[in-house]
């Protein structure tokens, strides 16, 4: 190789190592708008793979920081139309659920349920998922009236998109008697 060659391959070495050490992110400004948008689409999938992988081997720290992490490529504007983003909010929701973090599962699901209600539409199967969720929480820590509320809409959008509605409806029966019966025995209890 000729000394200029030698030069020019070094010049492109570096120049990838520099995009390379500069991360995935501090590049992409400079890219047209189309490939930006699809290396964030590649990122996002692959942090969602990754986070669904670590989730599944139950190492739930390591994938709330692969959601997090997709949340800071496409939970702001104008990328926050990305469908996933409400599905990512639950699924931080519910690793804090099993976690017995109910406050911050709370703060996740309420996130699902906003994202999906405005980007699927009040009545879509993914907004009835998050309102049972969300009430599956209020519900383990006792605050049964918010919890059947929330247990009731999740129902009446099953119903309108025809899907089964046994496993709420059972939910709300057996809340219903615990609020009929905790009545009773106040009363008596006076």
């Amino acid at each position: 190789m000729t000394g200029k060659k030698k030069n020019k391959t070094l010049l492109i070495i570096t120049a990838v190592l520099v995009l390379a050490g500069a991360g995935v992110y501090g590049y992409m400004k400079y890219l047209p708008e189309g490939a930006k948008q699809a290396r964030q689409a590649a990122v996002s999938e692959n942090l969602l793979a990754k986070a669904k992988e670590a989730e599944q081997q139950g190492d739930t720290d390591e994938a709330l920081e692969y959601y997090q992490e997709f949340l800071d490529i496409n939970a702001e504007p104008p990328s926050n139309t990305q469908p996933a983003i409400g599905t990512v909010y639950a699924s931080m929701g519910n690793i804090y659920f099993k976690q017995f973090k109910y406050p911050k599962a709370i703060d996740y699901l309420k996130k699902a349920l906003d994202h999906s209600t405005q980007y699927a539409g009040k009545q879509s199967p993914q907004v009835a998922d998050h309102w049972f969720y969300l009430a599956a929480v209020y519900d383990k820590q006792g605050e049964v009236k918010l919890a059947l509320d929330h247990y009731k809409n999740c129902r009446s959008i099953q119903a309108k998109l025809g899907r089964d509605t046994g496993k709420v409806d059972v939910v709300i029966d057996e809340l219903e008697n615990y609020m009929v019966n905790a009545n009773l025995h106040s009363r008596s209890s006076s």
